[in-house]
């Protein structure tokens, strides 16, 4: 698994400049089943990362979308079924949208609206979708999402940020001389190298048993509270 994952690094690295920390905590999110969210300006490779990681799963699944404050339930749930709206009941067809796919990128996350804001905390935070009166188990492994921006000052927004247990910040490339060299992105994994779902909840369930010593623990509080200082100044 060392040497798979050596090579998937290095291959999802591929015409990138200056990225591979987010590569890496990108396919960390992966690996823990947790989410993502990259912040920065325009043109940093952002939605290049995200979609380079639905790729090294195994007949992996994936789904994106540019969120606006006008997106509806519908592009991102699916249509309501008219035959089970015939019998009375509301039921979305979730099949090929974002609760039915392994990868999700949301671009803009934080431009989303109330009428899917609340579906989008459960699926983060619980990877279940309330389709209608049935609590429905999503598909998602990862939720990659980008903004521009913070949510600063809105609190319904700070409460989707919260769902994202990974957050990076991505700026512009520093030594700029090196776009003169950049290879084209065509990420080539050979299926031997690719995960397979049942490998990544194996390393999710191995992770489990992992015991963090208490002066760790104390470390890890610490290094929080002072990133919370830092970012509450702003």
């Amino acid at each position: 698994m060392n040497t798979k994952l050596k090579v998937i690094i290095k291959e999802l690295n591929k015409g990138l400049i200056e990225r591979e920390e987010h590569i890496r905590m990108c396919l960390l999110a992966l690996l823990s089943n947790e989410n993502i969210v990259l912040i920065g300006p325009p043109g940093t490779a952002k939605s290049q990362m995200s979609r380079s990681l639905a790729e090294i799963i195994k007949n992996g699944t994936y789904f994106e979308y540019l969120l606006t404050k006008f997106t509806t339930p519908e592009e991102l749930f699916g249509p309501i079924s008219i035959k089970e709206l015939e019998k009375d009941i509301f039921k979305r067809k979730t099949k090929g949208y974002l609760t039915n796919s392994n990868i999700v990128f949301l671009d803009e996350i934080f431009k989303a609206n109330s009428s899917i804001l609340n579906a989008l905390l459960t699926i983060l935070n619980e990877r279940l979708y309330h389709n209608g009166s049935i609590r429905e188990e999503t598909d998602i492994l990862s939720i990659v999402a980008t903004s521009n921006e913070l949510p600063i000052g809105e609190i319904e927004l700070e409460a989707l940020y919260d769902r994202f247990l990974f957050k990076k910040e991505v700026l512009y490339v520093k030594n700029t001389k090196a776009l003169f060299s950049l290879e084209k992105n065509n990420i080539n994994l050979m299926e031997e190298y690719k995960l397979t779902k049942e490998e990544i909840n194996k390393i999710l369930e191995e992770s489990n048993k992992v015991l963090i010593p208490e002066d760790i623990q104390d470390k890890i509080l610490n290094i929080k509270n002072e990133i919370e200082k830092e970012f509450y100044k702003c």
